[in-house]
């Protein structure tokens, strides 16, 4: 039983899935450069190209609830901030 051997094929497959991987981290990496130079100009990332703003799940949003440094300077919770989850639909089953 050998371990060893290896055929090209798979070497191939690896090779491909590396220089995807690869293309995938360059490309996060030039969004992240666009978004740090756009913060550098208007002091933050809304309507930065690349960036999308994502509703936090309940988990996260108390746990940042409870993190001083994440509190809004307005008065109003982290929970007031977030938008209302849309509700489920259960439809007719």
């Amino acid at each position: 039983m050998s371990y060893h051997n290896s055929n090209s094929t798979s070497k191939s497959q690896s090779a491909e899935k590396l220089t995807e991987e690869l293309n995938k981290c360059i490309e996060l990496q030039n969004t992240m450069k666009e978004a740090n130079a756009y913060w550098r100009k208007y002091g933050t990332c809304v309507g930065a190209p690349g960036i999308t703003e994502r509703q936090l799940n309940d988990n996260a949003i108390y746990a940042a609830g409870r993190l001083d440094f994440v509190k809004p300077s307005d008065g109003r919770t982290v929970r007031e901030h977030q938008p209302k989850a849309p509700a489920k639909d259960m439809g007719a089953r």
